[in-house]
């Protein structure tokens, strides 16, 4: 199905069931659910108003949509699910995983999801297990991110997100337990050790336009392991090596990054270190010659002896560190 307005269904407007069947393009509106994924394939579909915008009961693909003022924009109660490149607001839940069927294996990778109340992700139940939260912007504003019950919390893995939690919002609330911010969420869970908080850099965020700036803080800092070969190289510039956070992930509406970069591994804010200790410090990087020289130096010492290394492509480096004084360290 493509190209068509479909609205005002009491079940679902676009029902898809079977590996080919696609539903590309469509607007959908003011319906119980906006599509059925029974098996197949939604892309670049709007759909608003509606109960449920997106609902899996099987397995499927709901990539590069838009999905806005629904009750729960994508309801995911199937197994082996895609959820990728999705841009998701003003919905009162942007994602559940979980419904009424035993399930597994979800991927939610590259999407925005703003929420001005509700909340961003939330884990159902015991049902469903083995959810993948992976390079997400999620921005907050009296709203909670991640809701999950202990019963649905087996096998969930989140990283490399980019969290923005403003006025009224918290993290999560995992267990029950409210978890204020990123830090705490790190500390106490142990997840999103590879996350960052900052403010996304949205182009016109009050227009509701979440294209990322070319300042933005996403930009190139998505898991190292998923694709990033979609993103376009700009005239002298590169497309990092690296995917970038959100929904323009790996697409061609992805901005060019620098030419020459640069970028500290593991490095996101909550480190600690005591006295005795060693560490090493990785890094990555594109676009630069055959071999490079850096530095490196200690808050209390003098810059340490230059040391050489070889940096081709997308390879990844590490350097012994010394141990860091004072006895406990921060940032």
């Amino acid at each position: 199905m493509f190209g068509q307005l479909a609205g005002n269904s009491g079940g679902s407007a676009i029902y898809l069931s079977g590996a080919s069947a696609e539903a590309l393009n469509n607007v959908v509106y003011n319906s119980d659910i906006g599509i059925t994924v029974a098996a197949g394939f939604a892309q670049g579909n709007v759909l608003y108003g509606n109960a449920n915008g997106i609902l899996f009961y099987s397995s499927g693909t709901a990539q590069s949509n838009i999905l806005h003022d629904n009750t729960i924009g994508i309801v995911d109660d199937g197994s082996n699910n895609l959820i990728e490149n999705n841009t998701l607001y003003n919905n009162a839940t942007g994602i559940q995983i979980g419904r009424s069927s035993l399930s597994s294996s979800h991927s939610v990778l590259n999407n925005t999801i703003v929420q001005s109340s509700g909340v961003a992700l939330r884990l159902l139940n015991g049902s469903s297990s083995y959810t993948n939260f992976h390079d997400n912007i999620v921005s907050l504003t009296n709203a909670i991110g991640i809701v999950g019950p202990a019963a649905a919390q087996v096998g969930f893995s989140s990283d490399y997100n980019l969290f923005d939690v403003e006025s009224g919002a918290t993290l999560a609330t995992w267990s029950g337990q409210s978890i204020a911010t990123l830090l705490d969420w790190k500390t106490e869970v142990a997840q999103d050790l590879n996350s960052i908080g900052a403010i996304p850099g949205f182009a016109d965020a009050a227009s509701h336009n979440y294209v990322l700036n070319a300042g933005s803080p996403a930009l190139d800092r998505g898991d190292p392991a998923l694709q990033y070969f979609f993103e376009p190289v700009g005239s002298g510039t590169g497309n990092g090596d690296r995917v970038d956070i959100g929904a323009q992930g790996n697409t061609a509406l992805a901005n060019a990054s620098p030419a020459q970069l640069v970028q500290l591994l593991g490095t996101t804010g909550g480190q600690r270190y005591q006295v005795g200790e060693a560490t090493t410090i990785s890094y990555r990087s594109a676009g630069l010659p055959a071999s490079i020289r850096l530095s490196s130096s200690t808050p209390a010492a003098a810059p340490r002896k230059a040391r050489r290394a070889g940096m081709r492509g997308r390879q990844m480096s590490s350097s012994p560190w010394p141990a860091v004084r004072p006895a406990s360290h921060r940032w």
